[in-house]
Parts: structure tokens; C-alpha cells; sequence
């Protein structure tokens, strides 16, 4: 433990008294001034900074890391301080503090393991892989670097036959399934056209991440439910042509193709991508909730929304700069009421695709977190038809501020789509737009891999191998649609 002065106390009091009452605000304030003051916090910087990530403050985050690692200093505080930097999408500066530490810190494994990941999310496959199979050296077992190095593509046979050893081991050991492992095989053997093995150990995989983390169709119906209460009809009249500080919004379903055009779009010199911000349900919680009711009780009392807007805008520009963001964040579609209010001129673009290929590409995801309906053929069409939904409704509430984009026409006519997603977003056309595939940027999404590759028609269709698999998708999916009057 720090000694620490007295005012460097009151200031860790005034921090954990913000904290307990969940006053975001106050939260924020004292972490600035401990973090302006240089407090001499050690170890309880990796919380502040935990916090802070959070609170979606990502610059904060990243000073608390820095001064995590210098205040402790040594090769394991620099590992940790990464890591939040990693957390936080300064991939780049946490790739260089991990260089300059030694390879056994804190373990050869984990060092490797963090490695290929910030790698592969930076598009370097090659290193990616390197670095991926020296932590399966020194622990075979460990399922994410197995689903990474799939990703990274590339896996010969003879590691495919010692990931289904490892797999035989544990069944044996009756030790729990690792979802992570089974995903990985999944997609080894879909590489290897074996759509049998492939279909059994996604499914597989669904069925160990739902023992963890299960999904609950009621709960989505009811907050769909309410939206559509809250939000039908409500007409916005405001058509004007984008501003140039609006953020961009690109939602749709998981899977839809919306990497790809986050990807199009931060191609061009004016626009960052912001991948899954999510810094909507952060002013959610600044204002007390997303419904009309909740802006009104908060505008009541005196809340400002133009202040709410200029915070969003805050955060986004400290972690990306000026200029026009992409928002990807997957809580979008619950949060158009909310986005439409705080930015009447923003722009969106809503994601269309083949919904058997969507189901499938989900079904086969290893979302990271959340997303407990992919686990499950039934669950991905009860979501999928409350996402429907959602889509007419926002539709008609947004008009011209909408453009429907199908996936399909996009990767078979880029040519043609892309001028006219620029001219929706009031963007001038960029030929940089074409090529997508060369921009250099962070993509910690599960289409990382993908976005490296020129716009092609690899996605379509991907659902063909499996489709007398996928009825329970069809029939749930069906059955919802009805009940929901679609």
C-alpha cells in the first residue's frame, strides 16, 4: 500500500461515496481530479481504471492504466496497464508496452495468448498465428487461443487432430466443455467442408455458453413490447441534410454486414470508426432511461439535452478524434428513440441480409458477451422477429434519415451502393470507399478477419450447407412474426 497524503484521501473518499450513490457524474469528477492530481493510488489505479471502462471513459481509462504502470512499475503492472489499454481500443499502445516486457510475463501463454489477440484485431494474421501457437504450446487446453487461431484461418490437420484429442480428453475426464473449444472446431471443420462435425459442435457450443448464460425470450419481448409502445407514431419532422459533427449510426442484426460498412465508411479521410461504442445506454443513464417519459422527467428537471449530446460527443472525440463517428454498437436498435433525440440530424443506415444466412453466421459467432439468443436455433428467430419489429417500426419513424442497405446488392454492386451510402451520410464520395479492405484500423469485432479482404460474395449463401438444420430458426421465427403482427 501507497502511503498517501491527506488530500489524496479526501479524494478517494469523495471517488468510493460517487461510486456507492451511482452518480456517474460525481464518479467522473473525482477520477479526474485523482487523475490530474498523479495521487499515489498503486494497485487501485486497475480499479479506477476497471471503472472507468465501465462508464464507457475510455481516456480516463487509459490515464489511470498509465499511471497504473508507472507508479508500480515492474514488467507485470506494464501487463496489466495493456491490458486495460487494450479494454479501453488503444491497441496500439498497448501492442507497444507488451513488446517491451519479457515473454514470460506474466505467464509465456497468457503474454502469447494477449499477443495474437491484439494481432488479429489489428489485422496482422501472420503474427497473429505465431503468437497464438506458442500459447497452445504451453497450455493445449485453452479454448480462446484455439477459436483465435481459427479466425486467423490457417489451422493444418494435424493441429485439427490434436484439438479433437484435447476434446476426447475432457469428455473422458467428464470435465466441462469449453464453448470457446468447440466453437473453434466448428469452424475447422466448416473450413474443411465438414458441415455434419460442423453443425454438431456449434450446436455443442451453444449448449455450454447457455449453462453459463441463457437467454430470456420474455424479457426481450417485453423490452421490444414496450419500445414499440413508447416510440410508434411518433413522427420526427426533421429531414435536414446531415451536419458534419452527427454521428453516423449503422445497425441490423449481428452478422448483417455492418463491420463491413463501418469499415466502408471510416475508409474515408473524414469519418473514424467507433465500432461498439456504446455510449447510447451510457446517456440512458444520465438521463434516468431512453423512453419519451424519461426525457421528459429528465428535461423537467431541468436536464439538458443538448448537454447530453455534447457528452456523447465528448467521449467519442477523446477516444477517436474529431470528425464524423461511426456508432456499430449493438444495442442501437433499442436505442433510435433516444439517438433521434439527442441528434435529429443524425444519419442511419439499417443492414439488411439474407435472414437463413444472418441466423447461421450468428448461430456460429462466439459472441465475446452477451447475446445469450445465438446460442440457440429457436432463440436466434424469436430475437430475430422482435428485431423485425423493430426495423418497420424505426423505419417509418426516421424516413429519409433512414437508408436501407441489403448486404447482398452491397458486396455484388459496391460500385453503386457506396456513392449513395457517402451521399446519405452528406459525405463527399471517396474512391478510398472501394477498397475498404486497405484501411488500417482496430476491429475487435468477430468479423476482423473478414474485413482484411477485398469486398467480396463469400457471405452469401453461407447458410446452404445446413439448411434442413435450420427449422427450429424457421418456425420460431414464423411463429413470432404472427404473434407479433408483422
Amino acid at each position: 500500500m501507497m502511503k498517501q497524503s491527506a488530500p489524496t484521501q479526501r479524494r478517494i473518499a469523495f471517488f468510493v461515496d460517487k461510486l456507492k450513490r451511482k452518480d456517474r457524474k460525481g464518479v467522473r469528477q473525482a477520477v479526474v481530479a485523482m487523475v490530474e492530481a498523479e495521487d499515489a493510488l498503486g494497485r487501485q489505479w486497475q480499479s479506477i481504471a476497471q471503472a472507468m471502462l465501465n462508464d464507457g471513459e475510455f481516456e480516463l481509462a487509459r490515464r489511470a492504466a498509465e499511471l497504473l504502470r508507472g507508479q508500480l512499475g515492474g514488467d507485470e503492472a506494464s501487463f496489466l496497464a495493456a491490458s486495460i489499454l487494450a479494454k479501453a481500443g488503444y491497441l496500439e499502445r498497448a501492442g507497444a508496452i507488451i513488446g517491451s516486457i519479457p515473454i514470460t510475463v506474466p505467464t509465456i501463454a497468457e503474454n502469447a495468448y494477449f499477443r495474437g489477440t491484439l494481432a488479429l484485431d489489428s489485422g496482422d494474421l501472420d503474427a497473429a498465428r505465431q503468437h497464438l501457437r506458442r500459447c497452445l504450446a504451453e497450455r493445449p487446453e485453452t479454448g480462446e487461443a484455439w477459436l483465435a487461431l481459427a479466425m486467423a484461418g490457417g489451422v493444418s490437420d494435424a493441429e485439427r487432430m490434436r484439438l479433437e484429442q484435447i476434446r476426447a480428453r475432457t469428455v473422458q475426464r467428464g470435465q466441462d466443455h469449453s464453448p470457446a473449444l468447440l466453437a473453434a472446431l466448428g469452424r475447422i471443420y466448416e473450413q474443411n467442408e465438414d458441415h455434419d462435425a460442423a453443425f454438431i459442435a456449434y450446436r455443442d457450443a451453444g449448449r455450454a455458453l447457455s449453462e453459463k448464460r441463457a437467454y430470456d425470450p420474455e424479457r426481450d419481448k417485453a423490452d421490444v413490447r414496450k419500445l414499440i409502445a413508447d416510440w410508434r407514431g411518433q413522427k420526427q419532422t426533421e429531414t435536414a441534410t446531415a451536419t458534419q459533427d452527427a454521428p453516423i449510426f449503422v445497425t441490423g442484426l449481428p452478422r448483417s454486414g455492418t463491420t463491413l460498412v463501418e469499415q466502408i465508411l471510416a475508409s474515408h479521410p473524414a469519418v473514424a470508426g467507433g465500432g461498439e461504442m456504446e455510449l447510447l445506454p451510457q446517456m440512458a443513464r444520465i438521463m434516468g432511461g431512453k423512453a419519451p417519459a424519461d426525457i421528459s422527467a429528465f428535461t423537467a428537471r431541468g436536464g439538458s439535452l443538448a448537454q447530453v449530446a455534447g457528452e456523447y460527443q465528448r467521449m467519442a472525440q477523446e477516444r477517436f478524434g474529431d470528425g464524423r463517428i461511426v456508432d456499430k454498437s449493438l444495442s442501437t436498435p433499442r436505442m433510435v428513440g433516444l439517438a433521434i433525440t439527442l441528434f435529429p440530424q443524425a444519419r442511419f443506415i439499417w443492414l439488411r441480409r439474407n435472414l437463413e444466412d444472418c441466423a447461421w453466421s450468428a448461430f456460429r459467432s462466439h459472441f465475446a458477451r452477451g447475446l445469450a439468443w445465438s446460442q440457440d436455433l429457436g432463440s436466434i428467430g424469436t430475437h430475430f422477429a422482435l428485431e423485425e419489429a423493430l426495423f418497420a417500426m424505426w423505419k417509418d419513424v426516421l424516413g429519409e434519415r433512414m437508408m436501407v442497405v441489403d448486404y447482398g446488392e452491397l458486396v455484388d454492386q459496391p460500385e453503386r451502393l457506396i456513392p449513395d451510402i457517402a451521399n446519405h451520410c452528406g459525405l463527399d464520395f471517396d474512391p478510398a470507399m472501394l477498397t475498404p479492405h486497405r484501411t488500417e484500423r482496430v476491429v475487435t469485432t468477430t468479423s476482423a478477419a473478414q474485413v482484411r479482404q477485398p469486398i467480396n460474395r463469400k457471405g452469401l449463401q453461407v447458410a446452404r450447407p445446413y439448411r434442413d438444420r435450420m427449422e427450429p430458426f424457421h418456425r420460431q421465427f414464423d411463429a413470432e412474426m404472427q404473434a407479433l403482427s408483422v
